[in-house]
């Protein structure tokens, strides 16, 4: 909040009983620096009649709920800054500790057990740091619930000795709730909304009310919902958005649109996804120019064009941040009369781009790139295995698409050119094998397949890593504040780390304590042959940090580039959509650029602070919906294992904590729980340093990539845990 002169308090003060608004009032406790009695304020703004108190006092407690103003002792005021506080909101965790995130920290702050009894997962509260002498850190401490969590909880019924119990289904609140009044419709299982009347009432237990009851048995479409509820995910259109897409031609396109747009639908730019994608934002067309250079045009859809700054449909757009992919349903970003019609590059309709053109050698090096709004008419919608299967000679489809033979072997020859190019072997390029869920029309797994991208998913990978990385420069080389894409390099901590597991899988990392992209590259291919080359590949990945959205260019080191952006997925990113606005502004205020004509509808200059809101709120909602969707998959996993009980199987250990150790099948690559105490003759010992189990008595050692046989004991459904014995 800004600061105003004397002489608007001195005003106030003339007029008796002239209730001072929220500026005033932080202007006086910022210029006093110390706690003041809320009397002595009212004294100071004039306020003398009981009615005007009692409203002033008011104020004071919601300028203290909004985190303006904090008191001390009883009605005693003063700012956060003064006494070292700051407020912010409480994420949850499932072990009883949690987080405290707020906007004077890019990096959330350790709440303790212990501290989060005070408070429950949403609240939104005022904290100080102090260190701990028995954790040996820094830890939050929590001063005053400022505005608590009162949203309504989803959760399971237990009926037991004529008690209704509710478990939460979101893990974060580590209670269970007595409901306080009966309701005739509540059956053992049923699923429930419960607001809250009192916590705690001792020890993991509170008071709460039933609200409604939403089903009676669990299935993927409730899951979901439960899903959106628990991660606070916008899934409706509010009326304005309505009012906006009705201003919007959602069918076809005019010559009003065309206007200044290169004409390049005579190209056979194709779009290549999943064979399940329903929203197209890219699409590729590319041509050898002679025996040593190479032309790749990614056009990524205009969305800008449509979706503009201010608007309702930016708003939501940005409070929402990206698109969701649950099973069987999206949440999308934008409207589905955009996201999946107007703006996604259906094949053999016209639609608006704007094209990342870029000339490359046949060594991988860049040697010029071009950005400009164009037209294009996609001339087929492939998929990544469609392309594989015709590139590896199936006749089918090689009859199919003959019209698109050319354009096959050009990626084809593209996709050698640049797998072997030094320049795009640079980053950490993991391989990664994942489940691949097939499900009935019930919405219960049917089957899991294990999913490698093959190489064109590969090439398409090396086409957008392009495309992103000459628009980083594009933004870099004209100052021009935006959205970059930071992934910082790993910690000491977690290096040190690393190499003390690594060493116990008798991998010995020569490295020193700062590693570069050439230390991991040499690591993974070093352990390509092991048979647990997975596990360590995970442990890698690990170490690294999280990337993140910011308006500070720190680079990206997994990728080994000094800028990064996301430029090619608008349709289902805000970040993008940002970035295309400020490309638009760069080619409308900079000469010779071959699009200097065009009108740029969408541009958009954005200041660095709103830069660095933005990408704080896009960094937020990417976390929530990975953890939004990997709670709907836990689900699904579960239920496919509950038919599985005392059933036989073999894993790898792949994860060990101080309770247990997760062990993944290797027929369905689902993670399992083996509890500590059900390890053999002995009592074990977790060594958090080597992160191994340890017996204390015989000494034998369960360690990470260890093979096991195991037997399903039982899956608990609430909170997405599978358990197993061990078989001897």
């Amino acid at each position: 909040m800004t600061v105003v002169s004397a002489y608007h308090i001195k005003k106030n003060l003339k007029n008796k009983n002239i209730l001072p608004d929220s500026q005033l009032i932080y202007n006086k406790l910022y210029k006093t620096k110390k706690l003041i009695n809320r009397k002595k304020l009212a004294l100071i703004f004039n306020i003398s009649t009981t009615i005007h108190k009692n409203i002033f006092y008011k104020k004071l407690k919601s300028m203290e709920q909004n985190g303006m103003i904090v008191s001390q002792s009883k009605y005693f005021y003063t700012l956060p800054e003064f006494l070292k506080f700051f407020t912010g909101n409480i994420i949850g965790h499932r072990d009883g500790y949690g987080f405290l995130k707020t906007n004077i920290s890019k990096q959330d702050m350790w709440i303790s057990i212990e501290n989060m009894k005070l408070c429950i997962h949403g609240d939104f509260v005022l904290a100080t740091n102090s260190f701990s002498c028995k954790k040996n850190k820094i830890e939050t401490k929590i001063i005053k619930i400022l505005k608590p969590n009162i949203h309504a909880i989803i959760g399971q019924c237990i009926i037991k000795k004529n008690q209704i119990l509710v478990v939460p289904y979101d893990n974060r609140f580590c209670f269970m709730i007595l409901i306080i009044s009966k309701v005739h419709t509540i059956t053992n299982g049923s699923i429930v909304s419960v607001k809250l009347l009192r916590r705690s009432i001792r020890k993991s237990l509170a008071l709460g009310q039933i609200l409604r009851v939403i089903g009676h048995a669990m299935n993927l479409k409730l899951a979901i919902k439960i899903a959106i509820h628990n991660y606070s995910i916008s899934d409706v259109w509010n009326q304005n958005i309505h009012k906006e897409l009705n201003t919007i031609r959602c069918t076809s396109l005019s010559k009003i649109d065309f206007q200044n747009r290169v004409d390049l639908r005579h190209l056979p730019f194709i779009t290549i996804d999943d064979d399940y994608a329903n929203d197209f934002d890219d699409a590729i067309y590319c041509h050898k120019i002679n025996s040593s250079t190479w032309n790749i045009k990614i056009a990524i859809s205009d969305v800008s064009y449509y979706v503009h700054p201010g608007s309702a449909l930016d708003k939501e757009a940005q409070k929402r941040g990206n698109s969701i992919y649950f099973p069987s349903r999206v949440v999308p970003m934008l409207p589905e009369q955009l996201s999946i019609n107007l703006c996604s590059l259906l094949p053999h309709v016209d639609r608006l781009v704007l094209v990342c053109e870029v000339k490359l050698s046949t060594e991988g090096k860049i040697i010029s790139y071009y950005h400009y709004e164009a037209i294009i008419r996609s001339h087929g919608r492939m998929t990544y295995s469609e392309i594989d299967k015709i590139w590896k000679g199936d006749k089918l489809l090689i009859k199919k698409f003959n019209y698109l033979l050319l354009e096959f072997n050009n990626l084809k020859n593209l996709y050698t050119c640049l797998n072997q190019s030094t320049e795009f072997k640079k980053g950490i390029f993991f391989n990664i094998i994942e489940p691949k869920f097939v499900l009935n029309t019930n919405g219960k797994i049917k089957n899991i397949y294990l999913q490698c991208g093959n190489k064109v998913n590969k090439l398409i990978e090396f086409c957008m890593i392009l495309a992103n990385t000459v628009s980083a420069m594009f933004l870099v080389k004209f100052h021009e504040s935006t959205l970059f894409r930071d992934h910082d390099p790993p910690s000491i901590n977690n290096i040190i780390k690393l190499k003390l597991i690594l060493k116990e899988l008798n991998v010995n990392w020569l490295i020193e304590k700062n590693p570069s992209i050439f230390h991991y590259n040499h690591l993974l291919k070093t352990i390509s042959h092991r048979k647990d080359y997975h596990i360590i590949q995970l442990l890698v990945l690990r170490s690294l940090k999280q990337a993140v959205y910011d308006s500070e260019n720190r680079g990206h080191f997994g990728l080994s580039l000094s800028a990064y952006v996301h430029f090619t997925s608008p349709i289902r990113r805000y970040s993008d959509l940002l970035l295309h606005r400020s490309i638009k502004y760069l080619l409308k205020n900079h000469k010779n650029y071959l699009s200097k004509n065009n009108s740029l509808i969408g541009r958009f200059h954005y200041n660095v602070n709103r830069i660095s809101k933005i990408g704080n709120l896009c960094s937020i909602t990417e976390r929530c919906t990975d953890e939004a969707v990997r709670l709907v998959f836990d689900w699904l996993k579960c239920d496919f294992m509950h038919d599985k009980i005392n059933h036989s199987f073999q894993g790898m250990i792949v994860s060990i904590t101080s309770i247990g150790c997760f062990i993944r099948l290797t027929n369905f690559l689902i993670d399992v729980f083996l509890h500590i105490s059900k390890l053999n003759n002995d009592t074990y010992i977790f060594d958090a340093q080597k992160y191994m189990l340890v017996g204390r008595y015989t000494g034998f050692k369960y360690h990470l990539g260890d093979i096991l046989h195991v037997c399903i004991k039982s899956v608990h459904m609430i909170n997405y845990k599978i358990e197993v014995d061990l078989l001897k």
